[in-house]
């Protein structure tokens, strides 16, 4: 009898252990202005950007940053002109790039950031 309730109890411990981390959920943690998400990049837990067609308080974006996980993002101006921003990528938190184009075949266009999105470069 107290190997079955040792041996019961070991299969229950088993059986939550696996089953605990199964149950983990999702949390919205942020809803993007109006407008349309491309691209989101993250590169720690805490640093991440997004581009986009955003528009906020009546005025346009085409980046957004987090420094909290992604519960807040501040824009972000960017050069780009008449272009729209597609994908971003971070190497750190400093040093990233952000490629996008014109709607049509016309030619896009790269940006490259080293103070973490502040200030861009064609």
């Amino acid at each position: 009898m107290k190997r079955l309730l040792i041996l019961v109890s070991v299969i229950g411990f088993l059986v939550a252990s696996f089953v605990t981390p199964l149950k983990a959920q999702w949390v919205v943690a942020y809803t993007p202005p109006s407008g349309g998400l491309e691209n989101l990049y993250f590169v720690d837990s805490l640093h991440g950007w997004f581009v986009g067609t955003l528009t906020i308080n009546s005025t346009y974006y085409r980046n957004l940053y987090t420094s909290d996980g992604g519960y807040t993002f501040t824009p972000q101006a960017s050069p780009t002109g008449s272009y729209n921003l597609y994908c971003i990528f971070f190497e750190d938190t400093l040093t990233g790039w952000s490629g996008g184009g014109p709607e049509g075949n016309s030619p896009g266009v790269i940006l490259k950031t080293t103070d973490g999105g502040a200030n861009w470069i064609r």
